[in-house]
């Protein structure tokens, strides 16, 4: 029968010299890996969201059918447009939103897991509550990512027209973008109820989207609305995703808008969930 070689004494009471807030019994412990119940975690989520066939049919289908009513068949839609044309820049628009759609249904998810008893059941794992959180928001993601790659693929057989890298570019901008709404879907699901969480995000995820200019150009707008925008959640992501088709020049306040946010619903999230498992 193979045996475990214990550390020593002589072992133990250096490593407490040097780390002298270290309780035997934390020496004796193995450090556990945060990668394994990461990854699982991520696999669940994506399972969760790619299975279940409303949130994302209804992700996928609402930015496409948007795309195809007002992108194509338009007398404008073939005007060209810096790097592409106006379908293109319709298209982008939408797949975003449909991008924020699913990344946030996926944070939200988590008030129905906290109703379920599932934060409490974390909490007596030895996975630190960051690492579940990063493990939620790529998946969050993830599943956005296929919602953009099916959006764009509808777009490129149509009248979307962009130069080849600017397809990548914006995709992959976008992609980055759900991070916050993935972030911002988790900081709502640790802190409100569930029969309350998806109501909040559908509902705020379609008001920020009208006042970062997402369906209607901002110009067009009460100057109200243009002089609030700039601090609203998504208009970061917007005007990023957008800056590759319209080539007028990189926006820094868009990137500050945009890590601002995100940082601001990640410590929520951190925050809320912290506070869950403390009160279970």
């Amino acid at each position: 029968m193979t045996t475990i070689a214990q550390p020593t004494a002589e072992a133990m009471t250096e490593t407490q010299h040097k780390n002298p807030e270290l309780t035997t019994a934390d020496l004796e412990r193995p450090s556990p890996s945060q990668l394994r119940p990461t990854i699982a975690t991520i696999v669940r989520t994506i399972q969760d969201q790619i299975f279940n066939p409303w949130n994302l049919g209804f992700a996928l289908g609402l930015p496409i059918v948007m795309y195809l009513m007002f992108g194509t068949g338009q007398e404008h839609s073939l005007i060209e447009v810096g790097n592409g044309n106006v379908a293109a820049t319709i298209l982008v628009s939408m797949a975003l939103y449909g991008a924020i759609i699913t990344s946030a249904a996926t944070g939200a998810n988590i008030s129905v897991e906290r109703t379920q008893g599932w934060s409490r059941q974390m909490s007596l794992t030895p996975m630190k509550p960051y690492w579940y959180i990063i493990g939620k928001i790529i998946a969050g993601v993830f599943v956005a990512g296929v919602v953009v790659s099916v959006a764009f693929v509808v777009g490129a057989v149509t009248d979307a027209r962009m130069e080849t890298p600017i397809w990548f570019y914006t995709a992959l901008l976008i992609i980055a973008g759900t991070l916050i709404t993935a972030a911002m879907g988790l900081a709502v699901g640790y802190w409100m109820r569930s029969d309350a969480a998806y109501g909040v995000m559908g509902g705020a995820t379609a008001l920020m989207a009208f006042f970062s200019g997402m369906f209607f150009p901002l110009e067009q707008m009460a100057e109200i609305f243009q002089n609030i925008a700039p601090y609203s959640p998504l208009y970061g992501i917007n005007k990023l995703a957008q800056a590759p088709i319209y080539a007028d020049g990189f926006e820094w306040g868009a990137l500050i808008n945009a890590i601002s946010w995100l940082a601001i619903f990640a410590i929520l999230a951190v925050i809320g969930r912290n506070r869950d498992t403390e009160r279970g």
